[in-house]
């Protein structure tokens, strides 16, 4: 979800959806857990896509601006 200069972008606010390729989604998830490829290739895309959204609030909640 993009919050200012944020990283990731809120692609169902944008009426795209779930990222175009799993891999995005494994990427994502790599990114802030630095969980290989190997763990990831077990997951159910279900189980892909809940740890996404994990990943996504965890980044913006890490690199959101501070308050005024």
């Amino acid at each position: 979800m993009r919050r200012g200069n944020g990283f990731f972008v809120d692609e169902a606010a944008e009426g795209i959806g779930w990222p175009r390729v799993l891999e995005d989604a494994w990427a994502d998830i790599a990114l802030v857990f630095h969980w290989p490829a190997s763990e990831l290739d077990h997951m159910t895309i279900r189980d892909v896509m809940e740890w996404r959204e994990r990943a996504v609030e965890r980044w913006n909640r890490i690199h959101a601006p501070p308050p005024s």
